[in-house]
């Protein structure tokens, strides 16, 4: 208990975290893909993108194994190790990294100094040495000149010239200097937030999860009112989240840009004699004015600069269109921001820039292949669970049955285990205690790791028992059962040292598990006819469910739920994966696509109810038509018997004129091809009329009981007739169960859509009979 309390807390931290984590990332990724990417002409003072060439200006490093001159290096030294099982892993010994203090960007407009901290963070370049040397192997990262970077920085006067600074920058920002592109960042944000997500969401499944198994919860609805409760909840409330802080950076974003851009304007403009009152709509016609009065140089600065503020305004303005961004904003009180007027040809210069813009997605084969890997354990997983719950609800709802009123077909037991009449009990192999089964297994130790066990070994021995209740006793045979116990025992091989001190060779491991005489059973399958007695049931495999066990009906109960519980939420950890991946493929990083996979969980759990609802009708309805074709099969006995037993007649009894008829009618009524329950009805009463005739001619002839083939029909007949005894009881109970079940909500509404119909009871007067003893019939021969 104290364990899973930890295990709760530990969980709801670390959901905290993974939650706070996607919010940070899903910020920073959603303020980089509204910066646009600038030239160097175009820097002002703020945070700025831009792309180019590296180069230097002084100084470089020295890369350590290529001994390369380089702006940037990352090494990394790793050593061959042996692990346990006598393979080889690459183990790091040191990670180093190093830039020069003179790295520059330079593109077709000019160039800037970039200021570092020497490249201990910020900056991201591709492998470009490895090499190995004995158990060593030397790996660099590196960014030399000419390579092509992207810079994401706070851009800040130096020395009376404007420089990019990896410090600094505004909470929402992640410094960059990568020779990836401007898309790899924003990829990588998307996949710290996507993963962050998840993990938050995952951790929230299994607190569920651990919350069921501690409060020992076994019914499904709750399970999964609990799950779908807690995930919805975490993802609207984080997907507010995520709007409100995204529309908080948005407004920040265009309100910086704006300001930044205005004054350097008006600076440039108030060095040659020329106000600007700051209104962007009044910019656009001063467009001749400014190629007048300004060098051509800062008047093409200033036009760009204003197509730059009316690019950021509009991806800051598409923030807007989403939801639950509006809601978020209207609630918020939050003013979209006016769009920023552009000139004929200014427009046409933000359209050919913007039109190679694309919204952040996720690339590359690894997100398709998570897509496909969390897609399958979700349709793999579902259906392990809910075959798990199904045998719990089919433990739930079959009740039991004492050993005196167990019915044909599938039955629930309680009891103590006891051998069976005139039979010894097993002896265990190990424990040597009396049991009726066993499963040994002997296991060699063949690695150095605790789970490399492989088994040499296996037995499962079984010997039929009674399960003993207030009522009398039942017959059960354990082969092919699935036996759950809490009789298990492991050992260790042993070996005697020298001096014959026992000491643990520890190679071969021993373990049985049992079922021992004396234990409390629980016994779930199908009851049969007898074959040793053919006026009795036994419990023997048949088709599954098959379960013994000495666990208590609520332990089993408890066991399988959790299993499927277990299962059902491995298949949402992977369904939430596939969908979280399939938003990034798709570029829907918004609060929409969020609610949008929220929604998995309420048709996560609508497919779950739906499905066990729709099995356990199946199920039953299957139970009603397994019970009427045994039945079925019993009548088809009788109708292959009938002829026979005609033939007797008509050679030993030909003046029963009464009794051949009855047997013609009899016949014809049996060979039907198809038998309904009033046709099966109809033939058991004749039938029944039939054999209290010919008891009655055994009486009145006893000369007839020396023919032995009419004993032989006499006894079989009666043994079908003890056969269908059985059969009509349990094919009774199934329908009332299936009924029952017909009419219970939601199922019902289920039923009828799928057009699932009520059975009729079979009433047939038929009851067990004990074959007569035809020997004191005999006339005696001495």
């Amino acid at each position: 208990m104290l364990l899973r309390l930890i295990a709760i807390l530990l969980l709801s931290l670390a959901a905290g975290y993974a939650a706070h984590s996607g919010l940070t990332s899903m910020g920073q990724m959603r303020a980089v893909e509204r910066l646009p990417e600038i030239k160097v002409a175009e820097i002002i003072p703020g945070v700025v993108q831009l792309s180019g060439k590296a180069t230097s200006d002084g100084p470089m490093v020295t890369a350590p194994s290529s001994r390369r001159q380089t702006l940037y290096f990352r090494h990394v030294e790793e050593r061959k190790v042996r692990d346990s099982e006598g393979g080889y892993y690459w183990r790091t010994v040191s990670d180093t990294r190093d830039a020069t203090g003179f790295l520059r960007l330079e593109d077709e407009t000019g160039s800037v100094r970039i200021y570092s901290d020497r490249g201990r963070q910020g900056f991201s370049a591709p492998r470009k040495y490895q090499q190995t040397r004995g158990d060593r192997r030397f790996t660099e990262y590196r960014i030399d000149p000419g390579d092509a970077i992207t810079v994401l920085g706070l851009a800040s006067p130096v020395a009376h010239t404007l420089g990019i600074s990896l410090h600094g920058l505004p909470e929402h920002y992640v410094a960059r200097v990568s020779a990836f592109g401007e898309s790899h960042q924003r990829q990588s944000l998307a996949r710290t937030t996507l993963m962050s997500i998840w993990f938050s969401l995952a951790a929230v499944a299994l607190i569920v999860l651990t919350l069921c198994w501690t409060m020992r919860i076994h019914k499904v609805a709750a399970f999964l009112s609990l799950l779908m409760v807690s995930t919805l909840a975490l993802l609207m409330l984080w997907s507010l989240a995520a709007a409100r802080v995204d529309l908080q950076v948005a407004m920040q974003q265009q309100e910086a840009a704006a300001q930044a851009a205005r004054e350097t304007i008006q600076g440039a403009l108030s060095q040659h004699g020329l106000q600007w009152d700051g209104y962007w709509d009044s910019l656009p016609p001063w467009s001749e004015a400014l190629h007048t009065h300004l060098p051509e140089e800062q008047a093409r600065l200033i036009e760009r600069l204003h197509v730059n503020v009316a690019r950021t305004t509009e991806r800051v303005r598409g923030t807007w269109e989403h939801w639950p961004e509006r809601l978020v904003a209207r609630l918020s009180g939050w003013e979209r921001p006016d769009s920023v007027p552009l000139g004929g040809e200014a427009l046409q210069v933000m359209e050919v820039r913007e039109a190679n813009f694309e919204p952040t997605r996720l690339e590359g084969g690894a997100p398709v292949l998570i897509l496909i890997i969390g897609a399958l354990g979700a349709v793999f997983m579902l259906p392990i669970g809910l075959s798990m719950i199904h045998l719990k609800r089919t433990i739930e709802n079959i009740p039991t049955s004492p050993s005196a009123g167990a019915t044909y077909g599938l039955t629930e037991l309680k009891g103590e285990i006891l051998p069976a009449p005139r039979d010894e009990a097993l002896t265990s192999p190990i424990e040597k205690t009396r049991c009726v089964y066993y499963h040994y297994k002997l296991e060699e130790n063949r690695g150095t790791k605790k789970d490399s066990w492989v088994t040499i070994s296996e037995e499962k021995v079984g010997k039929r028992f009674i399960c003993r209740d207030r009522e009398g006793d039942f017959p059960i045979d354990p082969e092919g059962a699935q036996v759950i116990t809490t009789r298990k025992h492991t050992q260790r091989q042993t070996d005697r040292a020298p001096g014959g001190a026992i000491v643990s060779s520890g190679r071969y491991r021993h373990t049985e598990e049992r079922l021992d005489v004396g234990d409390t059973l629980y016994a779930l399958g199908r009851a049969q006819i007898d074959p040793e007695t053919q006026q009795s049931l036994y419990m023997a495999a048949s088709e599954p469910p098959y379960l013994l066990s000495n666990l208590s009906e609520a332990q089993l109960m408890l066991r399988k739920a959790r299993g499927g519980f277990t299962s059902l939420t491995l298949g949402f950890i992977a369904a939430l994966a596939a969908l979280l991946t399939l938003i990034g493929l798709m570029g829907a990083f918004n609060g929409a696509a969020l609610l949008i996979a929220a929604m998995i969980t309420p048709i996560y759990m609508l497919i779950a109810v739906v499905v066990l609802m729709y099995n356990d009708l199946v199920f039953l309805r299957n139970r009603v038509d397994t019970t009427w074709s045994n039945i079925g099969v019993s009548l088809q006995k009788r109708a292959t018997l009938i002829p026979t037993i005609q033939e007797v007649v008509k050679t030993s009894m030909a003046h029963e004129r009464t009794l051949q008829e009855r047997l013609a009618q009899l016949r014809t009524q049996a060979s039907s091809e198809a038998v309904d329950i009033p046709k099966a009805e109809q033939l058991l009463a004749v039938e029944q009329q039939l054999l209290q005739q010919l008891r009655l001619l055994r009486e009145s002839y006893p000369d007839l009981t020396t023919s032995q083939a009419m004993i032989g029909f006499h006894d079989t007949l009666v043994a079908l007739e003890n056969e269908v005894a059985f059969m009509r009881d349990g094919f009774n109970h199934a329908v009332e169960r299936y009924n029952t079940r017909l009419g219970h909500i939601p199922e019902v509404f289920l039923a009828t859509l799928l057009r699932f119909r009520r059975r009729d009871f079979f009433r047939a007067e038929v009851s067990v009979a004990t074959p007569p003893d035809v020997s004191a019939m005999v006339p005696s021969t001495k």
